[in-house]
């Protein structure tokens, strides 16, 4: 069996309930797990090959569920780590009635340097 490391960002996306429209504008969110390498660890489990998930997450609610989502979906969270000095990263997410897409993180900086130090 093949096996993929994914290595990266971890975190809760924040997608708008309603289509066409700038984040400014929005008023109500769905939360769903994200960021690309998480993303791509979870797609290659479900498609039947071994995934890690390397990251740091916030020791917090939203980093509890990241490690409950993917681990039930079988992705491996061994290597996950969890500190207590930044929050898990979160991001809000919004299609424009242009049809690009609309970012806002937030983001501790200490969240990447704390997962340098394990690595």
């Amino acid at each position: 069996m093949r096996r993929l490391f994914s290595i990266g960002e971890a975190l809760i996306d924040f997608i708008p309930n309603v289509t066409n429209a700038n984040l400014k504008d929005v008023q109500t969110f769905t939360k769903q797990i994200g960021g690309a390498p998480c993303n791509v660890a979870c797609t290659v489990q479900k498609l039947g090959q071994q995934a890690y998930m390397i990251t740091q997450l916030g020791n917090d609610a939203f980093g509890d569920s990241i490690i409950e989502t993917i681990s039930s979906i079988g992705v491996d969270v061994s290597k996950v780590y969890r500190t207590n000095e930044a929050n898990t990263a979160l991001a809000f997410v919004s299609l424009t009635e242009a049809g690009e897409r609309d970012f806002s993180f937030i983001v501790s900086p200490l969240l990447i340097c704390y997962l340098n130090q394990v690595l």
